[in-house]
C-alpha cells in the first residue's frame, strides 16, 4: 500500500491521467488583512509547500516587497515526498485599501502543493493554495457578513503586466480617492506579483462583486472580522476559484449530522437555479447570492455553475469561530491529496483540534486510504449523504503539525474530496484540501505556436501530467505533417516533462499537426495543432541585398560583382551562439515531381555571429548551377559558448531566407510552365472601387514597380482554389483594371500564402516571370500562361449587415430591426453547406439587445467564430480552439477553406470563405456589428434572416416554413418573425467557453421596446449626431449611450458605401489578341472604345475600332490584320494605275510628257507585304555632258540627281568639278571640267619646304629652306609645257655662315656651304696667328675658330760667333742671343717684338774676348755700361705696356 507521496503514482495504463490535485510549480499568494492590532507581537505568517516528486525540490518564495530595504526571499530544498513550513515576514500582510508588491510568489522544480496561513492570537485562517496554470479571468468576491466596523476584502493579484481588471461592485468602497457605490463598474491595472485590496466601507459587504480581467490573476477574499451567533470575531480569508473552474453538484458536510454550518452560494450566470435540501428552489442572477443555515451533509445542485463557500460554525456540536472554506462540487473531486495541519494555535501550544470530512462514493470506501492505511478506528465518523450515493468520513487528527495524504488507490474508482478544518479557544481554520480543477486536464503545451514555413526552429512540446515511470528513458521524437507527408525528428528530454525538437521544412501554410512519441517512436499518444504561418507574414530572419541591384532585395544577379550583403539578428540564431556556418540550398524536384530544397551546402563557415556579411558572386558561382535558380540560404550554428539546451539541438538551429539567383541563362521548360495553366480563378473587379470593397480579395502592392510597371494598385484573391492557384488583379492610375503586360495581374499557378507553400509559387510562377519578363524580352509568352483578368465575368457579391440594437440589412437591401436574446440563423445555402449564426445578449440592464458572437462554417473549411468575452476581450475560435491572440505575430490566418485577418487591435476581423462568402466583423467596446458579402452561386438558395438573396427586398421576411411577412410590419410582428430564426439547441455551431453553453443565451422571452422614438422628442445631442438616422437615434434612446449610438451610425455608412462600391459594371472584357497587331485602350466598360492598328505591313480587315456596347458586347467582332503593301506612294510628275495594294495586286507607273521613268514601271505586293519593287521615279533629263580631252566620263544615266564623273588621263589634270550632278532644272551642276598638264608634285626638300600647290602648266612652286640651312639650286621652279619643271628640285644643305672679317688680312671663297672652304692671309707686315684654312662640317660649324694677323718683327738677322734662340717673331714674342764660347756679347741678349713691329733693340754682336780686351775697358765700366742698358731697356718695356694698356690694344 502507498505510505508517501513518493508512491502516488497513477496505474500503468496506456493513457496518462492527471492526478487532478491542485498542485503545480509556480503560484502567486497574498495574506488579506486581519483586523486586530492589539495582538500584532503574535502574528505570524506560514507557508506551507508539501513536495509530490521522488527526488527532492527546491522552492523559492519570494516577493518585491522590500523587507529591511532588499526584495524578500528564500530557497529551500524539500525532500523526496516531504514537505516544509517557512515563516513568512508579517510585513507582507495587506492592509485597508491599498496598492502594493506584498505578493508572494512559489517557484518549485517539480509539482507541489501550497497552503497560506496566517496565524494570531484568536484570529487565524488559512487558505489553499492554486498555482497559476488553474488561474482565470472571471471570479466573484464571496465574503461573509462584515461585523459593525470591520470590513470585507477582497484582493486582486496580477500576474502579467498590464492585466487590465474591472469589478462590477455589490458593495460601496473607496478606491484611489474616488467612491463607488454598489453596481459601480471599479476599473484598474495591476502588473505582475502586484496586489490591489479593496474593503468595503463599514458594514458593506462585497460577495457578489464580479471581478473580470484580461489576463489570469489571482483572487484573494474575506473579512477583518466576522462571527455568527455565539462566536467571537474572526479574520477569515481563501483563494477563490475562477468561475471557469466551477461546478453545479457541490456536497456539504459536517462532523456529525447535527452540526449546522452557515453556506453562501454565489451566481455568475442568469437564471441560476438552485436545489437546497428543504428548502424551496432559489433563483440567482449574476453577483446575487443565497446564504443560510445546513445541517449535516448534503448536496445542493445548479442550472449553472455556482461557487459555494462554507462559514464553519459547528463541530461535534461545539459553536466555534467561524473561517471560511471552499466546498468542492463533484467537479472537484480528486484521487490524492497531500496537506498538513497547523503546528499550534493561540490558546494551546500543542495544537487545534483537528479534523478532515472526506466524501467519496459508498462502494469506493473500502480502497481509501490515510498516510498509506484503511481509514478505520474509533476517531472515524461515517454517515451517509442524503440522497446521494456518496457517505461522509470524518476524521479527527492528532494535535499539532502534520503531514497527511489521502489516496483512493483504485484508480478505476470514484474520485473523492477532503476539507480539512480545525477548532480551538476563540478560533478556528480551514481550506479544501485540494480541488481537481478543469485546467489540470491532460494537455499538450507546444511553444512556438506559430511555427515558419521553412523550418529550423526550436519546438518545445510539455506534456502536464507526464507520469515519470512511463518510458522515462527511451528516446523522444516529434511527427509534424507537412504537404509532403509525415515528418519524424529526434527530439531530446530536458526533463520528464519537456521535449525539443528542431522543427522541419513543412511545405505548407495552416494549421497543421504535431505529435509526440517518448518510446522512441513506437507510439504517440500525445497530439497537438500548431499554426505554420507563411514567410511573407512574418518579419524576415535573414535579410539578402545585393547592392547597386536592379531586381532589389532577394535576388542575386551572379553576372554582376557588386557585394551581397547577409545581414540577420544575432540572437535569432541562439542563445550563446558565437559563430555560425552559412548553407545554400538549391531547389530541384524530388522522386515524386515535387519542387523541394535539396541538401545544404557551405557558403562561408566559422562568421562571426555579429548580424551581417558581405560576399560577393564568386562566393556563389561554384555552388549554383548554371540556370536562373530558387534558393534557401540558411544560417546554423557553428560555435556556441554556452547552452542550456542539448548540444545535438543547438547545431540543429536554422534560420531561413529564400532567394532567387539571376545567371545569364534560363530555360523555362524547367518550370512546367506551359503544363500548369491555371484555371477556374474567380473573376477580377473591374476596378479599384469595387476591389475595395469586395471581402474576397486583398491588397497586395508587394514590389509592383518590379513585378507590374504602370500598376498603381494589385490585389490577390484572399483564398487559392484548392489546386493552389490564384487570381491576381492589378489597376492603373485612372483606377480600372490593366490587361497584359506589362502592368496587368496574372494568374498564379500557385498563390502565395496560401495552403500551398512558397517554394512552389517562386518556383512556377515568379522564376518564370524573371525567365521571360526579365532575361529576355517575351512578357506576351508570360502572359499568355499566366493570364490577366479582363473583369468581363466578374459579378459583385451582394452586401448584407447588421449593427446596434441590432438593426439589419437584407442581401437583398431591405432594411429592418429585430432585437432578440438567443442564436438566430443569419443565412444558411445548401449551396456549400453554409452556416452563418449570430447571437444576440441583452445589452446591459435596457430593452436593448447587441451582437456578441458569429459562427459560420461551410462543408470545405474550417468552422469559425469570433465573440466577444465579459472582460471586452476579442476571440477567435478555429473549430472550437481559441487563437491565441494575446502574443499573436501574423495578422493574417490561411485556414482550411477560409482565411482570417485582423487589424492590430482586433477591432476589425475580415473572414473570407473560398466557397464565395465573406464577412467582417467590427468590434467596439459596446457592440459588434458585421458586414457579410455572398457571392453570386448563392443567389436564389439563401434563407434566414439575411433573407433570400433573390434581388427582391419585398419577399426577404421570410418564414423558415416560405412564407412572407410584407414590408412595412411593426417592430413587434418583426419581433415576432425574427424569432422564428432561432436555432435550436442542437443545431448550434457554437463552442461554449466553460461554463457558457446554450441556455445561457437562450433567452426568447426577452421582450425589446417597440416603439421607434420620434426626432423632436430626442435631446440636441442625439439630433446633433444622429442627424436623419432612425437606427441611430433608436439605439441612442434605447441605450442610453451615444458611443452605442454613434458606432451604429458608422456601421451603417459603411454598409452603404459598401452597397454603393459592389454595384454591377458591365465590362466587354478584353476584346482578344490580335494577330500581328496591337490594342491602343485597356478600359473595356460601357461606351470604352479600343483601336486596332496592325503592325507595319499589315492592314486591317474589319473595324479598326470597337466600342463596348450596354449588354456587354463589343460592337463588332476583332478584326484581323492580313498583309498589305500599303500605297506605294506618289509619283511626282507621273502617275499610278491601280488602287488594291494587297498581296498580288499590281499597280503601273506611268510619267508625264517631258520626263523619264527612273525604276520599274510596274509594281507587284508580295506575300512579305512587300512591292517587287522600289516606287520608280519621273525625272528631268540633263543630256549628255560633253567630251573631256585627255579625259573620260564615268556614268551613263543624265537624270535629275544622277552624276557623272571626270577623270583624266595619265599626266593631266582635272581643272574643274570632278562630280557632275543633273539638276531639277535640267541642268549640270557646273561646267564640264577640262584635262591639263600636270608636272606633278616635285618632291619633298629635305630641311626645307615648297609654297604652291598647283602644279599644272606655268604654275609656279617656291622653295625655302629651314633655319639653318641654304638653298642649293633654284628657289622658283615653273611647271613647262612639257610637264617638266624648269629646273630640278634644289636642296637645301648646312650653311656655317660667314666666318667673320679678319684684321689686317683677308677671307679667300664667298660659299659656305657644307664642306666648302675659305683660306685666311695677313696682310703685309702680319702674320697668321691660327688656321690659314677653314672647313665648313655637317653640324655646320667651321673646323676651327677664324684666325687673327698680328704684327711680325721678322727675322731678327743671323748673330756672328752666336745663336738665338725663339722663332716665333711676332709682336711680344721674345728671342734670345747668346755667343759662342770665347766670344762675349756685345748688345741686349733678349730682342723683344714691339707693337710697331720692331725689335726692342737692334741685334747684338758677338766680339772675341781678346779683342775686347785690347780695347782697354775697365771692366767696371763695361759692367756699369751693361747695368745701364738694361735699365733703359725696362724703361722702355713698360713705357710701351702701358701705352698698349691705355689703348685697349692687343694683349698684355
Amino acid at each position: 500500500m502507498p505510505t508517501s507521496a513518493l508512491d502516488l503514482e497513477l496505474p500503468d495504463n496506456n493513457q496518462p491521467r492527471c492526478v487532478g490535485i491542485s498542485r503545480g510549480k509556480h503560484f502567486v499568494l497574498g495574506f488579506i488583512d486581519n483586523y486586530d492590532d492589539s495582538n500584532l507581537a503574535s502574528r505570524e505568517l506560514f507557508i506551507l509547500v508539501v513536495a509530490f516528486s521522488k527526488q527532492q525540490t527546491t522552492v523559492t518564495i519570494s516577493s518585491k516587497h522590500e523587507i529591511a530595504g532588499k526584495p524578500f526571499q528564500e530557497t529551500f530544498v524539500i525532500d523526496a515526498g516531504g514537505f516544509i513550513r517557512t515563516n513568512i515576514p508579517v510585513q507582507l500582510v495587506m492592509q485597508n485599501t491599498e496598492r502594493s508588491q506584498k505578493v508572494l510568489e512559489i517557484s518549485a522544480s517539480s509539482d507541489v502543493s501550497s497552503y497560506g496561513l496566517m496565524y494570531q492570537y484568536r484570529t487565524t485562517d488559512g487558505f489553499l493554495g492554486i498555482p497559476t496554470n488553474n488561474l482565470g479571468t472571471q471570479y466573484v468576491v464571496t465574503t461573509s457578513r462584515p461585523l459593525g466596523a470591520r470590513r470585507s476584502q477582497f484582493a486582486v493579484l496580477g500576474t502579467e503586466d498590464s492585466t487590465l481588471v474591472q469589478v462590477i461592485l455589490r458593495g460601496a468602497v473607496t478606491f484611489e480617492g474616488q467612491s463607488y457605490s454598489p453596481g459601480d463598474v471599479l476599473r484598474f491595472t495591476v502588473n505582475n506579483l502586484e496586489a490591489v485590496q479593496i474593503q468595503g466601507r463599514r458594514s458593506e459587504d462585497l460577495t457578489g462583486s464580479i471581478i473580470q480581467s484580461d489576463k489570469p490573476v489571482a483572487v484573494f477574499s474575506g473579512n477583518e472580522c466576522t462571527n455568527h451567533a455565539g462566536s467571537y470575531c474572526d479574520m477569515v480569508t481563501e483563494q477563490l476559484v475562477p468561475v471557469k473552474s466551477w461546478g453545479q453538484r457541490h456536497i456539504y458536510t459536517a462532523a456529525r449530522s447535527d452540526d449546522d454550518n452557515i453556506y453562501r452560494i454565489v451566481a455568475y450566470f442568469s437564471e441560476t437555479n438552485l436545489t437546497i435540501p428543504g428548502l424551496e428552489h432559489q433563483s440567482l442572477e449574476p453577483g446575487e447570492f443565497w446564504e443560510g443555515r445546513l445541517s449535516g451533509s448534503g448536496l445542493v445542485t445548479s442550472s449553472k455553475p455556482a461557487l459555494m463557500m462554507q462559514h464553519l460554525a459547528s463541530i461535534n456540536g461545539i459553536t466555534v469561530d467561524p473561517s471560511i472554506i471552499q466546498v468542492p462540487a463533484e467537479e472537484h473531486f480528486g484521487f490524492v491529496f497531500g496537506f498538513t495541519t497547523p503546528p499550534r494555535s493561540g490558546a494551546d501550544s500543542g495544537g487545534y483540534f483537528n479534523f478532515i470530512n472526506i466524501i467519496v462514493k459508498n462502494d469506493s470506501r473500502e480502497t481509501v486510504y490515510l498516510n498509506g492505511s484503511l481509514i478505520n478506528g474509533t476517531n472515524v465518523h461515517e454517515s451517509d449523504v442524503p440522497y446521494t450515493s456518496y457517505m461522509s468520513l470524518t476524521v479527527q487528527l492528532p494535535k499539532g503539525e502534520g503531514v497527511y495524504y489521502v489516496e483512493q488507490t483504485d484508480p478505476y474508482s470514484s474520485p473523492l474530496s477532503v476539507i480539512v478544518y480545525g477548532y480551538e479557544e476563540r478560533e478556528s481554520y480551514g481550506y479544501a484540501a485540494g480541488l481537481s480543477l478543469p485546467t489540470n486536464k491532460q494537455v499538450l503545451s507546444l511553444t512556438p505556436y506559430y511555427l515558419r514555413e521553412l523550418g529550423g526552429e526550436l519546438f518545445t512540446v510539455t506534456v502536464p501530467c507526464l507520469q515519470t515511470n512511463l518510458a522515462s528513458f527511451q528516446d523522444a521524437k516529434c511527427k509534424f505533417a507537412t504537404s509532403l507527408g509525415d515528418v519524424l525528428v529526434p527530439g531530446e528530454r530536458t526533463d520528464s516533462y519537456t521535449v525539443i525538437c528542431i522543427t522541419p521544412t513543412l511545405y505548407k501554410n495552416g494549421l497543421t499537426s504535431v505529435y509526440v512519441s517518448l518510446d522512441d517512436g513506437e507510439s504517440f499518444p500525445y497530439s497537438g495543432i500548431v499554426y505554420v504561418a507563411s514567410e511573407e507574414d512574418l518579419a524576415p530572419l535573414v535579410q539578402i541585398q545585393q547592392m547597386k541591384s536592379e531586381y532589389g532585395n532577394d535576388i542575386v544577379d551572379l553576372t554582376l560583382d557588386d557585394p551581397i550583403i547577409i545581414s540577420w539578428d544575432p540572437k535569432s540564431i541562439g542563445e550563446g551562439v558565437s559563430h555560425v556556418t552559412v548553407m545554400t540550398q538549391e531547389t530541384d524536384y524530388d522522386s515524386e515531381g515535387n519542387p523541394v530544397l535539396m541538401e545544404g551546402v557551405t557558403v562561408k563557415s566559422n562568421v562571426s555571429n555579429n548580424g551581417r556579411l558581405t560576399i560577393h558572386a564568386s562566393d556563389l558561382e561554384s555552388l549554383t548551377g548554371d540556370d536562373l535558380s530558387l534558393q534557401a540560404l540558411y544560417l546554423t550554428p557553428s560555435a556556441v559558448q554556452k547552452r542550456a539546451i542539448p548540444v545535438v539541438i543547438v547545431w540543429a538551429r536554422r534560420i531561413y531566407k529564400v532567394y532567387k539567383i539571376v545567371k545569364r541563362t534560363c530555360t523555362i521548360s524547367k518550370y512546367l510552365f506551359k503544363t500548369t495553366v491555371p484555371t477556374g480563378l474567380p473573376a477580377c473587379p473591374c476596378n479599384t472601387a469595387q476591389a475595395g470593397q469586395d471581402l474576397n480579395i486583398q491588397e497586395d502592392n508587394f514590389a509592383i514597380s518590379f513585378f507590374h510597371p504602370g500598376a498603381e494598385n494589385c490585389y490577390r484573391s484572399v483564398n487559392s482554389l484548392p489546386n493552389g492557384a490564384g487570381q491576381q488583379c492589378c489597376y492603373g492610375k485612372d483606377g480600372n483594371i490593366l490587361v497584359g503586360p506589362p502592368g496587368g495581374g496574372t494568374a498564379d499557378r500557385f498563390g502565395p500564402g496560401g495552403f500551398w507553400n512558397i517554394i512552389w509559387h517562386q518556383w512556377f510562377d515568379v522564376l518564370p516571370w524573371l525567365c521571360l519578363c526579365k532575361l529576355s524580352n517575351n512578357c506576351k509568352e508570360y502572359y499568355k500562361y499566366r493570364p490577366s483578368d479582363d473583369c468581363s465575368d466578374y459579378n459583385p457579391p451582394r452586401p448584407a449587415g447588421g449593427t446596434g440594437d441590432p438593426h439589419l440589412t437584407s442581401l437583398d437591401g431591405l432594411k429592418f430591426t429585430f432585437n432578440g436574446a438567443g442564436e438566430f440563423l443569419m443565412a444558411s445555402s445548401a449551396v456549400h453547406n453554409l452556416t452563418f449564426q449570430a447571437r444576440m445578449e441583452r445589452y446591459r440592464n435596457t430593452k436593448a439587445s447587441v451582437y456578441t458572437a458569429f459562427v459560420l462554417h461551410t462543408n470545405d473549411s474550417s468552422q469559425v467564430q469570433v465573440q466577444m468575452s465579459n472582460m471586452n476581450e476579442t476571440l477567435i475560435l478555429v473549430d472550437g480552439e481559441p487563437l491565441p491572440l494575446d502574443s499573436i505575430p501574423v495578422k493574417v490566418h490561411r485556414l482550411r477553406g477560409v482565411q482570417i485577418r485582423f487589424n492590430s487591435v482586433l477591432t476589425k476581423i475580415n473572414i473570407a470563405f473560398s466557397a464565395g462568402i465573406a464577412v467582417t466583423v467590427y468590434i467596439d467596446t459596446e457592440v459588434m456589428s458585421f458586414i457579410a458579402e455572398l457571392g453570386a452561386k448563392f443567389e436564389g438558395q439563401v434563407q434566414g434572416l439575411l433573407g433570400n438573396l433573390n434581388g427582391n427586398p419585398d419577399d426577404d421576411l421570410q418564414f423558415p416554413n416560405g412564407t412572407i411577412m410584407q414590408p412595412g410590419s411593426s417592430l413587434k410582428e418583426l419581433h415576432e418573425y425574427g424569432l422564428e430564426w432561432l436555432v435550436a439547441k442542437e443545431d448550434s455551431l457554437f463552442t461554449y467557453i466553460s461554463p457558457f453553453d446554450y441556455s445561457t443565451y437562450h433567452l426568447p422571452e426577452f421582450s425589446p421596446t417597440f416603439e421607434v422614438p420620434h426626432l423632436n422628442q430626442v435631446s440636441q445631442d442625439i439630433k446633433d449626431l444622429c442627424v436623419d438616422s432612425i437606427e441611430c437615434v433608436f439605439d441612442a434612446v434605447i441605450t442610453g449611450s451615444l458611443s452605442f449610438a454613434n458606432e451604429t451610425l458608422v456601421v451603417e455608412s459603411t454598409i452603404s458605401e459598401v452597397q454603393k462600391g459592389l454595384v454591377k459594371i458591365v465590362s466587354c472584357g478584353y476584346p482578344g489578341d490580335v494577330e500581328k497587331g496591337m490594342l491602343s485602350g485597356s478600359l473595356y466598360l460601357v461606351n470604352a472604345t479600343v483601336d486596332v492598328v496592325c503592325d507595319d505591313g499589315l492592314a486591317v480587315k474589319g473595324s479598326s475600332k470597337l466600342t463596348c456596347l450596354e449588354d456587354g458586347q463589343w460592337s463588332s467582332d476583332l478584326p484581323i490584320c492580313v498583309v498589305n503593301c500599303g500605297y506605294p506612294g506618289d509619283v511626282e510628275n507621273g502617275m499610278l494605275s491601280g488602287s488594291v495594294y494587297l498581296v498580288n495586286a499590281t499597280v503601273d507607273v506611268a510619267c508625264d510628257d517631258g520626263f523619264s521613268l527612273k525604276g520599274s514601271s510596274n509594281l507587284t505586293c508580295l506575300q512579305d507585304g512587300q512591292w517587287s519593287s522600289e516606287l520608280p521615279i519621273c525625272v528631268v533629263n540633263c543630256g549628255y555632258p560633253g567630251d573631256v580631252e585627255n579625259g573620260m566620263l564615268s556614268g551613263s544615266v543624265y537624270l535629275v540627281n544622277a552624276t557623272v564623273d571626270v577623270a583624266c588621263d595619265d599626266g593631266f589634270s582635272l581643272k574643274g568639278s570632278s562630280n557632275l550632278t543633273c539638276l531639277q532644272d535640267g541642268q549640270w551642276s557646273s561646267d564640264l571640267p577640262i584635262c591639263v598638264v600636270n608636272c606633278g608634285y616635285p618632291g619633298d626638300v629635305e630641311n626645307g619646304m615648297l609654297s604652291g600647290s598647283v602644279y599644272l602648266v606655268n604654275a609656279t612652286v617656291d622653295v625655302a629652306c629651314d633655319d639653318g640651312f641654304s638653298l642649293k639650286g633654284s628657289s622658283n621652279l615653273t611647271c613647262l609645257q612639257d610637264g617638266q619643271w624648269s629646273s630640278g628640285l634644289p636642296i637645301c644643305v648646312v650653311n656655317c655662315g660667314y666666318p667673320g672679317d679678319v684684321e689686317n688680312g683677308m677671307l679667300s671663297g664667298s660659299v659656305y656651304l657644307m664642306n666648302a672652304t675659305v683660306d685666311v692671309a695677313c696682310d703685309d707686315g702680319f702674320s697668321l696667328k691660327g688656321s690659314s684654312n677653314l672647313t665648313c662640317l655637317q653640324d655646320g660649324q667651321w673646323s676651327s675658330e677664324l684666325p687673327i694677323c698680328v704684327v711680325n718683327c721678322g727675322y731678327p738677322g743671323d748673330v756672328e760667333n752666336g745663336l738665338l734662340s725663339g722663332t716665333v717673331y711676332l709682336v711680344n714674342a721674345t728671342v734670345d742671343v747668346a755667343c759662342d764660347d770665347g766670344f762675349s756679347l756685345k748688345g741686349s741678349s733678349s730682342l723683344t717684338c714691339l707693337q710697331d713691329g720692331q725689335w726692342s733693340s737692334d741685334l747684338p754682336i758677338c766680339n772675341d774676348v781678346e779683342d775686347v780686351e785690347k780695347t782697354g775697358l775697365h771692366p767696371g765700366i763695361i759692367a756699369a755700361i751693361a747695368v745701364g742698358g738694361v735699365l733703359a731697356i725696362l724703361v722702355v718695356f713698360f713705357s710701351i705696356r702701358y701705352v698698349l694698356h691705355k689703348g685697349k690694344v692687343g694683349p698684355e
